[in-house]
């Protein structure tokens, strides 16, 4: 059995799974109904009416709503889009079983310990029908999936089928003119009756349900049998029953893709039987739950099954095909045939047949002949591995179901049959007319055809599980934890890969690229075993293939996605029903379904195919992809952006907000510049202003002044670059908006007396004017030197003045400033890469450089896909055709409308809007002014307009040359106008370089990124105080480097501790990482000392280690998943101990001031928490000594039975035996607490320190707590919020896997 989903929770009474979507229903025995999504493992919504528990839950077939039964006699239908319960049926006057929707009429069955079973219209809310004749509870009644017929069980030991045919003629709308004349209508048996009374179980029946498409009942009840029963012209016979269950059977059903028959039990197991073997196929068994409901998926091969502490979704057998694909032939396993598909006449035909597959209709006639026939079991699980020697034409095929075996199939002629070889153990082949096998994981055995032994050589890894295909003469071994090259011939191990679970193996056509998958995981090598990339998914991969041009493509649930060499993943499409690839080419994917049955999809290959070029520096084909087609979305641009090509991702941008940030990012001024035209906002022009004045280019700089208002802005530039006749243009525009310090500043920069004085003297400062006139000798002023109010100079002027004189600038007037012009060694400058970027993007390099050479010269001899070549275009039928031409035509051709930014900085305004200043004819601008005529306002804006304009014109056309004549003649003597300058690279620091590479909390914190990692913690854990987490930022941050002085004149020399012990997955890309901090080891040495503490009674230090602990795990570095796992399980006990430490502590609290009352339940309580089954012992003995020495003999006798069960040391057994004898002969209590001693599933609320229901937990840590702790700080850990248990923004466990996985992927 495959455990696909399992959740935690109250006792699950009822399930139903949605027939499209991946969500089912589980409705517990507390009255809550939890819908899950059991791919994603998330708890999408509850909800609570119900009084009491809810047994009974089903999804309609077509509409957003499902129904529930429960304890409080109602039946409520809900609408789970709206969340919210849309109406109540009453009727039943007991607890009601079970309730399922009729799958065409608006039908509602309800079976109820009412002795009743309630047909219901949910369109009108009515009762159509009231079914009477058990006599005792029925427990089921399930309408027949396609027939009139209703399937009922009852606890008076029958199983009946009712007929309501008769309800089909009756109008849905129907009304009763009186409650008499409505109660004879739903009683009567004229439209429902009784067809069939089976008695053949001799206690209650619990549950009965119809196959799906045979005549056959299959039920089950107290009297642990599951029998099963055929419906023949209205009689029935029973056919079998089968024995095995050793209590009473629950819930009976059919498995949905085959004949088998699942039940489950309340002994703890779920059974599968094949019924025309008449055996148990499977059992699985839980320790401590007992089983109550099972569920089948109506589409898909899933099982639900509901126990006592939550519900389970299991399969029975891997649902993958095996399949082995050579050049244009397919191999594959379908219902026990071996088939061969030919991807280029789309023929299929069968080679052989593995067993011949009996019909379980066989049961209804003499099967002794029949049987005979059988060659094989009745119910084969599928092989999990198919290896195929074209040259001898055989087959091998692996089983790993109870214990791997293999079986050796030799495949004649058509239809013909040969011998067949089986033995134990995972089998490859490694040669022409060899294989090997490994069994046990001690030794490899090298077989011939015949199966004889002829080499045996010693298994070089311990544990090895796996063997895989790889080149001739090597083989693949894997052992959970890595994989390693082989050379059989040599019997050495060439290369070893840290690889963990892997699955399956992927070569690509030429043998120099493999793929490992495993669960969540693909690990990228060359041939030799050198890692290329690793990706990491949160969904299963399910099958993956190379393409032709070194691109992987891979499928998980319900996405098809690409892989490049260098680790970059993207999704080409979206899947409707899962699929697994078997081959691709150009435009087409070949593959198989669930079913087995091969398929053509077509897809797009252009975006991987675009990065693809890019990586490879292709740039050719990349500018003849750009011309011809179009990239929408935003997902291109991003990326782009993120490696480097700012400037590549303005080819493919229309929205101008976008086309300016990234022309900045790009320094391209030009295309920013109309951008800004577009957008013509006074934030866009300012930053147009500073990345043009950084750059130097004045006319731009002087555009994004004048459009954004900014008069300081536009001084300082006509300043620097001394354009004194605009700087007095400015001056009256200052005046004109009353800015009498800018009409100051300027007239500084102007060295204009008159005006300043002028200015002064206006303003009021009278003083001042006086000052300036008599520095600067203005004879102009002095009849104003005695003011109106008496004020003389002489009794003000200062002993020392001098002359203030404007600054002359260095830089010629209206020239931009000279710029390095870039070039790179390849020509191609739109691609060249900012080398800040925030991502590596270079393709991995290995070591078999001449193979990888061979490799492409033959690659380019080869044609492009299946579908350009001719000879095969004549041989393929028409409708296998079509699946390769629709490939191509649901490509879209892009439009060829695209300019090109690839110009100089230094281009004129002209150039860069495309009209020569448009800008400039605008109304709206304040630069429009005119400075001799002041008839008004308006007109002094329109004259000044008009003049600048012209003396604008002028300049331009006047600009002198960036170079002078001399230096031109200099630099052409010396050869140096060819000479090519680059820029020189500036190195980053240790710290900007882990900045960049930043993808832990601890490189974000040696980095100096504090506060994001307080963003990403507050986001991904829920922490809201950060207090407990300074001193762990501060040891990471000081830990990460030392500083060494070398002699006393200079300062001191950084020394960084980099991660050179451990083995990077990429050490090309990880070179020089900081140094972990906190590792998995030096965790689990703290968890150790904890422990100790705990168990030698030093709870203080122990509590303070633990709290350590549980603030220091977001924090550690994980090598893999099981490390990964290992920390979740680790923030779980510490959670548990710090709970029991702190009960303890307020029991301690409670004995020094003589509370025995709250000292008991204190006690009681902490043998709850989930602690070490040692201090278990330690805990459940000192609340049986506390409750029998206050004469609480109850409860001490419990505590003694639960010590018992968990199988102490011998004193403790003895005195707890003692304890029981003498506690069974006076069974009472002295007083009463707030504990109950049957609930074995006890929660504690982390704040009160008392039993509760929780409804609020912490997002980190998981602490329960009551409704009144909702957004408070856990008092538990210390640093995250209490929240919902089921808020969206909850993220727990989830958080913390997504941020120790990425010290994996580190």
């Amino acid at each position: 059995m495959l455990t696909k989903f399992e959740t935690k929770s109250n006792r699950v009474k009822g399930l139903s799974f949605h027939p499209i979507r991946p969500w089912i229903l589980a409705s517990l025995h507390n009255g809550v109904i939890q819908l899950w999504d059991y791919r994603m493992g998330t708890l999408l919504d509850r909800f609570e009416e119900h009084e009491g528990p809810v047994r009974g839950v089903h999804f309609h077939p077509s509409q957003p709503i499902f129904v529930s039964g429960g304890d409080d006699y109602k039946i409520k239908v809900w609408n789970y889009k709206l969340r919210r319960c849309l109406f109540t049926l009453l009727g039943h006057l007991d607890y009601i079983r079970t309730v399922f929707f009729h799958h065409e009429s608006p039908w509602i069955v309800s079976a109820s310990d009412d002795q009743t079973i309630r047909i219901w219209n949910w369109q009108n809310r009515s009762c159509i029908a009231v079914l009477t004749g058990h006599n005792h509870y029925v427990m089921s009644a399930v309408f027949h999936p396609d027939e009139d017929l209703l399937l009922s069980a009852s606890l008076d030991q029958t199983i009946r089928v009712w007929d309501i045919s008769g309800l089909r003629n009756r109008s849905p709308t129907s009304s009763f003119s009186s409650k008499d004349n409505f109660a004879a209508d739903i009683f009567s048996s004229n439209e429902a009756f009784v067809r069939n009374v089976i008695e053949s179980h001799f206690r209650g029946v619990n549950w009965a349900s119809f196959h799906p498409t045979i005549p056959l009942i299959v039920s089950g009840g107290d009297d642990r049998q599951v029998k099963l029963t055929y419906l023949e012209n209205g009689r029935t016979r029973e056919i079998q029953t089968f024995y095995g269950h050793l209590n009473n059977v629950s819930c009976v059903m059919f498995h949905p893709s085959t004949n088998l028959i699942v039940s489950n039990s309340e002994d703890r197991t779920i059974r599968v039987w094949d019924p025309i073997r008449h055996t148990c196929l499977q059992t699985y068994r839980r320790e401590n739950d007992r089983f109550w409901i099972l569920a089948v998926h109506p589409k898909l091969n899933l099982i639900a099954a509901g126990h006592d502490s939550g519900m389970i979704v299991f399969k029975l057998d891997r649902e993958r095909p095996p399949f082995y694909s050579v050049g244009k032939d397919l191999y594959y396993v379908r219902e026990g045939d071996v088939r061969l598909f030919d991807l280029e006449q789309g023929s299929d035909q069968s080679l052989y047949q593995l067993y011949v597959k009996p019909d379980i209709m066989s049961l209804l006639y003499s099967s002794s002949e029949y049987m005979s026939e059988v060659r094989g079991p009745t119910y084969e699980p599928p092989p999990r591995y198919m290896h195929v020697n074209t040259f001898e034409n055989c087959i091998l095929l692996t089983h790993d179901r109870d214990a791997p075996k293999y079986s050796l199939y030799f495949l004649g002629k058509k239809g013909g049959r040969s011998e067949t070889i089986h033995g134990f153990g995972v089998a490859v082949f490694v040669g022409r007319n060899r294989f090997a096998t490994l069994s046990a994981g001690e030794q490899l055995q090298v077989r011939d055809l015949r199966n004889e032994v002829t080499k045996t050589i010693p298994c070089p890894i311990p544990g090895a599980e796996l063997v895989f295909p790889s080149r001739p003469g090597t083989i693949l071994i894997s052992n959970g934890e890595t994989v390693v090259l082989f050379d059989m011939t040599q019997r050495k191990v060439l290369k070893e890969l840290a690889c963990a679970h892997v699955k399956y193996v992927v070569w690509n056509e030429h043998m120099n690229r493999v793929a490992f998958l495993s669960k969540h995981s693909i690990t990228l090598a060359s041939g030799k075993l050198e890692c290329l990339a690793v990706v990491h998914e949160t969904v299963r991969v399910k099958s993956a293939v190379w393409d032709d041009s070194g691109v992987l493509l891979y499928t998980t649930l319900n996405h098809l996605k690409y892989c490049l060499p260098n680790g970059d993943v993207g999704i080409v499409r979206t899947l409707d029903n899962l699929i697994y690839l078997t081959r691709a080419r150009g435009p087409a994917v070949a593959y198989l379904d669930r079913e087995g049955i091969p398929g053509i999809l077509a897809v797009d290959p252009t975006e991987y195919a675009f990065k693809l070029l890019l990586l490879r520096k292709k740039y050719d084909e990349v500018q003849q992809m750009i011309s011809e087609h179009r990239f929408d979305g935003q997902a291109m641009i991003s990326y782009l952006c993120r490696k480097g090509f700012p400037e590549v991702a303005l080819e493919f941008v229309r929205d101008d907000k976008t086309r300016f940030h990234l022309a900045l990012e790009a320094g391209l001024l030009q295309v920013a510049v109309e951008a800004a035209q577009s957008l013509d906002t006074l934030e866009i022009w300012r930053k147009l202003g500073e990345e043009a004045l950084a750059q130097g280019n004045v006319s731009i700089a002087e555009l994004a002044y004048q459009r954004s208002k900014d008069l300081h802005k536009l001084i300082f530039l006509y300043v620097i670059t001394g354009n004194f006749d605009k700087l007095e243009k400015a001056a009256k525009l200052a005046e004109m908006r009353k800015d009498y310090m800018a009409q100051f500043l300027i007239s500084f920069y102007l060295g204009d007396v008159d005006l300043r004085t002028n200015l002064l003297y206006s303003s009021g400062q009278s003083t001042l004017a006086m000052l300036y006139a008599d520095t600067y000798e203005l004879s102009d002023w002095k009849a104003k030197w005695t003011s109106p109010t008496g004020l003389q100079w002489d009794n003000i002027k200062p002993g020392k003045t001098g002359l203030l004189l404007p600054l002359i600038p260095v830089h010629p007037k209206t020239s931009s400033w000279p710029l390095l012009e870039w070039t790179t060694s390849n020509g191609y400058s739109l691609f060249r890469r900012d080398p800040n970027a925030l991502e590596s993007f270079e393709e991995p390099t290995v070591t078999d450089y001449y193979e990888d050479a061979l490799v492409a010269s033959e690659d380019q001899e080869e044609e492009q896909s299946w579908v350009d070549s001719k000879e095969g275009r004549k041989q393929i039928p028409l409708d296998t055709w079509k699946s390769f031409e629709t490939s191509q035509k649901n490509i879209p051709e892009k439009d060829n409308d695209i300019p090109s930014w690839t110009g100089n900085n230094n281009t004129t305004l002209e150039t860069a809007t495309g009209k020569k200043e448009e800008w400039e004819e605008e109304e709206e601008g304040w630069e429009e002014l005119h400075v001799e005529i002041e008839p008004t306002p308006q007109e002094e804006e329109e004259d000044l307009n008009r003049d600048w304009n012209e003396s604008q014109r002028e300049e331009e056309d006047e600009a002198m040359p960036v170079h002078s004549d001399k230096l031109q003649s200099i630099a052409t003597v010396a050869g140096l106008q060819k000479m090519e300058f680059r820029v020189p690279e500036e190195n980053a620091s240790i710290r900007q370089v882990w900045s960049h590479r930043a993808r832990t909390l601890h490189e974000y914190i040696v980095s100096g990124r504090i506060e994001e990692v307080a963003e990403l913690l507050q986001s991904e854990l829920g922490f809201v105080s950060f207090e407990p987490c300074k001193s762990i930022f501060m040891e990471i941050y000081m830990t990460s480097c030392s500083c060494i002085s070398m002699l006393p004149c200079l300062g001191s020399v950084p020394i960084y501790y980099y991660d050179n012990d451990h083995q990077m997955l990429d050490t090309r890309k990880r070179r020089n990482a900081p140094k972990p901090y906190y590792s998995w080891e030096q965790t689990q040495q703290l968890f150790s000392r904890a422990q100790e503490k705990m168990t030698a009674g030093k709870f203080s230090e122990a509590f303070s280690l633990y709290r350590q602990l549980i603030v220091t795990l977001p924090f550690v570095s994980v090598v893999d998943d099981s490390q990964c796992s290992l920390c979740m399980e680790m923030l779980t006990t510490c959670r548990e101990y710090i709970v029991g430490l702190m009960i303890r502590t307020k029991q301690t609290e409670a004995k020094s001031k003589g509370d025995f009352v709250r000292q008991l339940e204190l006690a009681a309580l902490m043998t709850h928490c989930n602690m070490s089954i040692t201090h278990q012992h330690l805990a459940l003995q000192a609340a049986m000594k506390l409750a029998y020495s206050t004469k609480n003999y109850l409860y001490a006798l419990k505590f003694a039975n639960r010590l018992l069960e968990l199988a102490p040391n011998e004193d403790m057994e003895n005195t707890a035996k003692k304890v029981k004898q003498f506690c069974e002969r006076n069974p009472s209590n002295q007083f009463e607490i707030e504990y109950d001693m049957d609930n074995n599933n006890l929660q504690l609320d982390a704040g009160r320190l008392k039993p509760c229901i929780p409804s609020k937990s912490c997002v980190y840590c998981g602490a329960c707590y009551d409704s009144s702790w909702q957004s408070t700080t856990c008092t538990v850990c210390q640093v995250a919020r209490v929240m919902e248990q089921d808020d969206e923004s909850r993220t727990a466990y989830p958080g913390l896997f997504s941020l120790l996985h990425k010290t994996n992927l580190a």
